[in-house]
């Protein structure tokens, strides 16, 4: 550093001129820069730091001053959210660019064996915590950022807020409260605290402070250009806060283990003020036909009653509330008792047949609750023990699945009866979520499985993604499936199961996935969200998914084509509030409820979208051979050529009907034969059995279940088992993945002829996965034609719409 650089910021020392009188200066002046960067410089390269390697760290840090030096910053009392929030973003954007020369470096090298890698401890860890700093309200995390993250006493705070002490230690302790409370549930807390306690702010490098002030001569290396902007041209601060978390969390963790792991004091949250109405929408934009207004913190989950009259919310004040669905007036409020100070409501359901709420409660702060309601008088039924507050009710009503740590309970919703356990070992550390398959003889639990170690000595505490795990509910033992492992998220994202089972929906960061759940790959990604997803829905016949989100958006989707139909609500920056946290349909599809931060139920119309006509696209024999053909390939290329056969159902059911036929109606004596032939004298014989009956997959698991049912030889036995044991959990083979498809078209296509034909199938070989589908879709559509006859209360008639 030269020396005139170094008299510039000697001479600010001491400098006690607000942040706002200095950003009006930085432009022209480098003493007032050189005093930002000094007030603020340690933190940003803190959070530079954390993320990236020391080069990387130096272009990040310095386009973050670039972004400064660009924008129109004027209230200097959130010049440290704000400078962080740039930091993080400019950070983030570096690493991706980073990732992807990586990568293409690794594919043009010659392939090489190599032990498989693990992600970056630091990356998962912040990406554990960050959602719920950002989450914070805006004073909160502001006096947050500047007592933890930048050291300032509670006067100092006070002095640049332009407020009290003790108005900044109130925010401070709330904030605290929060997040231990938040992260500790998440398990995050106490790998932070085996890290060690260390300080987000460090000395910056003189030469990088050297650097930042050129940059009013626009003296930036073309790597600082592009980040700045890319940084200058967000819209939406969608990971704003993400390596602050960690600073945040350490901070955090500083602070509880000074105090010797006490709780910060309790702090009352801020009551809305009395008659207080969530803002208007913009001019233009489509308003609730219902805001349900009275709950004083973050709604957390809504639901409707299966018979379409109320509506239930549960938040973060500690109740849950009933309204009507029709007038949007609270009839009725769920309170549980605070213990600890911690009664936070999670997730809310109705029984099927309405006479029950479930939810989930925040007993203490490490411990969670189900309680089970009586829906006409509010009181207590029973409750259940629900570690991670992870809960979903069975189809039919007769189990409560509870979630807790490395095991789920099933309990009778009659007696609360524990009934069975699943043990899911160290597959899932932390049950996040689940949720029951459509015919209730599965359960999807998500969770994240524990961190690889590289055997050196040095404990990793990664947070690893979450994973898939497929259950038999009567019998506790997983479930072979091709969805067991497969990768849904992190930090317990919701995941929805589409109405027949086939579809599961989760998120990737802004991104929607649908995930076929016959072979666990992706077959379609909507995007169009400006933030991360927190909720799915689907409608009740299955055309449309609505989706819930951080930018402050609901979005309903087009299924297969992955279009949007329409969205509510207005973006709005995350850090910022407005995130939509639940969304749920009515029974009849034509209203949805959406809760989030605004601490609202908003109740929207979306009859016109959900009770749309398709306009058909017949195919031509041709095509219909085409589509016939990709029916059987990868995920994506199937599910297309599904809603290719859905918009021309006069030509595509007859075509899939003589197909399916056809399908049905092969002749089983070829397969007996090579059963038989795994007994053969010749040893030459008994292989190529075996082989062949391999490539047939399962096409042949019934015969074999029927041949080993017999008395086999030993070694036709043997065989038998091992061929069992190779098809279960495997992919459906080509021909049996292109019959669930065509059987998912024509219940989608749900015409008279359709049913008709899937009646027909459904009469078939029980053991045969094609009739055991065909009457899966024939029930649903059954019970579908029958509720499309009958108008819930409060609700219009409305008739059965096909795809």
């Amino acid at each position: 550093m030269d020396h005139g650089l170094h008299s510039i910021i000697q001479r600010t020392v001491g400098d006690v001129r607000p942040d706002a009188e200095l950003l009006a200066l930085i432009r022209d002046d480098q003493t007032a820069t050189a005093e930002l960067l000094s007030r603020h410089g340690p933190l940003v390269w803190g959070v530079c730091r954390h993320l990236l390697g020391e080069a990387d760290a130096e272009d990040a840090f310095q386009a973050t001053f670039l972004v400064l030096l660009r924008s129109s910053v004027r209230d200097g009392t959130v010049l440290a959210s704000w400078l962080h929030g740039v930091a993080l973003r400019v950070s983030l954007a570096a690493r991706r660019a980073a990732g992807r020369r990586r990568t293409h470096e690794r594919d043009a090298a010659a392939p090489e064996p190599a032990a498989p890698s693990l992600p970056d401890d630091w990356e998962n860890t912040m990406a554990a915590v960050h959602r719920e700093v950002a989450a914070l309200p805006e004073a909160d995390r502001t006096a947050f950022i500047l007592c933890v993250l930048e050291g300032l006493t509670q006067a100092e705070t006070a002095r640049r807020l332009g407020s009290t002490p003790g108005a900044v230690a109130g925010h401070v302790a709330r904030a605290k409260k929060r997040l231990v409370a938040r992260l500790t549930e998440r398990g995050v807390v106490p790998g932070l605290a085996a890290l060690g306690i260390a300080s987000v702010a460090g000395a910056v490098p003189p030469g990088v402070v050297g650097h930042v002030l050129n940059l009013t001569r626009a003296n930036a290396s073309p790597a600082v250009l592009w980040l700045a902007k890319g940084a200058t041209d967000m819209t939406a601060l969608s990971t704003k806060l993400i390596l602050a978390v960690v600073a945040v969390t350490v901070g955090l963790i500083a602070s509880v283990v000074a105090a010797g792991f006490g709780p910060p004091p309790a702090v009352p949250a801020t009551p809305a003020p009395a008659g207080a109405k969530p803002p208007e929408p913009a001019e233009g934009e489509p308003k609730p036909a219902q805001v349900l207004a009275g709950h004083t913190d973050r709604v957390t989950s809504v639901a409707f009653s299966p018979d379409g009259r109320w509506i239930a919310t549960a938040a973060w004040d500690g109740t849950a509330r009933l309204w009507d669905a029709t007038t949007g007036k609270e009839t009725r409020k769920l309170e549980f008792p605070a213990t600890k100070g911690n009664n936070e409501f999670g997730h809310i359901a109705f029984s099927p047949d309405g006479t029950l709420i479930v939810t989930s409660v925040r007993e203490s702060q490490d411990k969670w609750v189900v309680v089970v309601w009586d829906q006409r008088t509010g009181e207590k039924v029973r409750s259940l023990p629900a570690e991670t507050g992870s809960v979903a009710i069975s189809p039919d009503g007769k189990l409560i699945a509870c979630g807790g740590y490395q095991h789920v309970g099933f309990y009778e919703t009659a007696t609360g009866k524990l009934v069975r356990e699943i043990h899911g070992g160290e597959k899932q550390l932390r049950i996040e979520s689940l949720t029951f398959a459509p015919d209730g003889k599965t359960l999807l639990s998500t969770g994240h499985p524990p961190t690889p170690q590289r055997g050196d000595g040095i404990t990793r505490l990664t947070i690893m993604p979450d994973v898939v795990r497929v259950w038999d509910v009567a019998t506790g033992k997983e479930h072979p499936s091709p969805m067991n492992g497969q990768v849904v998220g992190r930090l317990g994202q919701h995941v929805a199961l589409s109405t027949d089972g086939r579809t599961l929906v989760h998120s990737s960061d802004k991104n929607i996935i649908l995930r076929d759940t016959a072979t666990g790959r992706d077959r379609a990604k909507l995007t169009g969200h400006k933030d991360a997803i927190c909720d799915f829905a689907f409608s009740p016949d299955g055309r449309t998914l609505a989706t819930g989100s951080m930018d402050g958006t609901v979005r309903l989707w087009d299924l297969p084509s992955g279009k949007e139909l329409g969205r509510f609500g207005q973006e709005v920056d995350p850090t910022k509030g407005g995130w939509v946290l639940s969304v749920a349909f009515s029974p009849d599809g034509r209203s949805l409820v959406a809760g989030g931060l605004n601490k609202t139920g908003d109740v929207w119309d979306v009859g016109r979208i959900t009770g749309r006509v398709r306009a058909p696209v017949e195919r031509s024999a041709t095509e219909l051979e085409a589509d016939w053909k990709d029916l059987a390939g990868d995920a994506a290329k199937g599910f297309a050529a599904l809603g290719r056969l859905v918009l021309s159902p006069q030509s595509g059911a007859p075509f899939l009907a003589e197909r399916l036929r056809t399908a049905s109606n092969a002749d089983p004596k070829p397969i007996e034969r090579l059963i038989g032939d795994l007994d053969n004298e010749t040893f030459a014989v008994r292989e190529r059995a075996t082989k062949e009956l391999t490539a047939l997959g399962d096409r042949v698991a019934h015969s074999l279940r029927k041949a080993l049912a017999g008395n086999p030889s030993p070694e036709a036995r043997q065989r038998l088992n091992a061929l069992l044991a190779r098809i279960d959990g495997a992919e459906p083979s080509v021909e049996t993945l292109r019959e669930i498809r065509a059987v998912e078209a024509l219940e989608a296509i749900g015409t008279a002829d359709a049913r008709k034909l899937l009646d027909v199938l459904a009469a078939g070989p029980s053991e045969m996965r094609l009739a055991q589908e065909a009457k899966a879709s024939a029930d649903r559509l059954a019970k579908r034609s029958a509720a499309s006859t009958r108008s819930p209360a409060g609700c219009t008639h409305y008739e059965l719409v096909t795809w």
